[in-house]
């Protein structure tokens, strides 16, 4: 359904639904699905056209929730606190004394 509402949303007047068919955006099933579902949940607007055509206009993008996820690329607030202790120093290196002491932690929790 994305690829046929970013599709939709480049286009600057109304296209049929036998255009957007055609972009190959997926199998032909699955796109006349997609296009009923987002006029359904009034992401699209279909007017009628020449020729009985249906004509389709993006009237607001359709993203799936996956691009809602926050990624590690995305900012994080500055008063973010984190609930591990830092491994590193201010020199940004682990120390020999770090290592050892979650290696120590390791084998005691696997005791």
């Amino acid at each position: 359904m994305e690829k046929v509402s970013r599709y939709l949303e480049q286009q600057n007047e109304p296209v049929s639904r036998n255009t957007v068919e055609k972009q190959k955006l997926g199998a032909a099933e699955y796109v006349r699905q997609a296009m009923d579902a987002l006029a359904a949940d009034d992401f699209v607007d279909e007017v009628a056209g020449p020729r009985n055509a249906r004509l389709l206009r993006s009237t607001k993008p359709y993203r799936t929730s996956s691009d809602l996820v926050a990624t590690s690329s995305d900012e994080l607030p500055h008063d973010l606190v984190t609930s591990s202790v830092p491994l590193r120093h201010d020199e940004g290196e682990v120390t020999d004394e770090d290592a050892e002491w979650w290696a120590q932690r390791a084998r005691e929790a696997t005791e």
